[in-house]
């Protein structure tokens, strides 16, 4: 998790000073199973869509 704020950290920084951003760091939950590396459940799934509905215009990323 470290890593991840860091890599958005510096992403965010190296963009030009003269453009303002916004980062937003979202973990997800609603877990399908209790594996090392679960998929979304239906409902983590309605979540994350809900999620970029409601930030238009914004990119996003998985890692």
């Amino acid at each position: 998790m470290t890593r991840l704020i860091c890599a958005a950290l510096i992403a965010a920084f190296a963009s030009s000073a003269a453009q303002a951003q916004t980062v937003v760091l979202v973990r997800h939950g609603e877990k399908a199973d209790q594996s090392a590396d679960p998929v979304l459940s239906a409902a983590g799934v309605e979540r994350a869509v809900a999620l970029a509905r409601s930030l238009p215009g914004a990119t996003s990323t998985s890692c």
